[in-house]
């Protein structure tokens, strides 16, 4: 498992999408990306906070990666959203791991969530 900082396409519903160029853990054998949802909820949040207050805690989706070339160019230049979508490479799939609490036999309850 290594890391790379690279810059992830976020959309947050109702029509709202930025990048944020984040480290996160990679796995080069199996081409996954690891990002933790409290650290992008916790950015979210905080970026939002202050500039769009109305959609801190909406639901989101990390569409994908851009390459860094065009990050940089969205940082001095706002792209629109079509040139954003070209620039994307979408994930192939999205995967979200849940903390079980443990290893427990086959066929033990987990306790509920509260």
């Amino acid at each position: 498992m290594h890391q790379r900082k690279l810059p992830l396409v976020i959309h947050i519903d109702p029509m709202q999408v930025l990048s944020l160029n984040k480290t996160c853990r990679h796995c080069p054998h199996c081409d996954l990306l690891i990002a933790h949802q409290n650290d992008m909820e916790h950015f979210l949040a905080a970026f939002f906070g202050e500039q769009k207050p109305e959609i801190v805690g909406n639901v989101y989706l990390v569409l994908g990666t851009l390459d860094k070339p065009a990050w940089k160019q969205g940082i001095q230049q706002q792209m629109t959203l079509q040139e954003m979508l070209e620039a994307l490479h979408d994930f192939k799939e999205v995967v979200t791991f849940k903390l079980t609490g443990g290893w427990v036999r086959d066929g033990t309850k987990l306790p509920e969530e509260t």
